[in-house]
């Protein structure tokens, strides 16, 4: 009986890794939003709670390695972003065509590594390179 339940309550804390590195995707794609409806500037907080949840999934013991390395993937893509964002906007004033040709980089690899990791945790797969600033596929030596 003890068995069983620790099976059990194992798979909620992972279904709520799950749920939370999902979440965490999806409000970074959501603030993308913001390039294409000015008006919701509002969302640019999201990433922020974003990379929050993912910290806590990174600290938090009871989710699985493989859910961690999402999370670990998530909060590199928060920051690279964010660093890349800032030097879009630092460029801009002086090259605008440079400032927004570096401005869409940004957006399109954050895109790809939302999706490719929205990929990755629908099949239950881990991230084989969660640090890396690729796209995190596992390369090869």
């Amino acid at each position: 009986m003890d068995k069983e339940q620790s099976n059990k309550q194992s798979q909620q804390t992972s279904g709520k890794g799950e749920y939370v590195a999902t979440t965490t995707y999806i409000l970074y794609l959501i603030a993308l939003s913001t390039i294409l409806h000015p008006g919701l500037i509002i969302l640019l907080a999201l990433p922020a709670i974003g990379v929050g949840l993912a910290y806590h999934g990174i600290f938090n013991s009871s989710a699985e390695y493989w859910v961690k390395t999402h999370f670990q993937y998530q909060v590199v893509t928060f920051w690279v972003a964010i660093v890349g964002g800032g030097i879009a906007l630092l460029v801009y004033p002086a090259s605008h065509t440079f400032g927004y040709m570096l401005h869409a980089l940004v957006l399109a690899w954050v895109i790809m590594r939302c999706v490719y990791g929205l990929g990755q945790l629908s099949r239950k797969e881990q991230i084989a390179e969660p640090g890396s600033f690729f796209l995190g596929w596992k390369r090869n030596s």
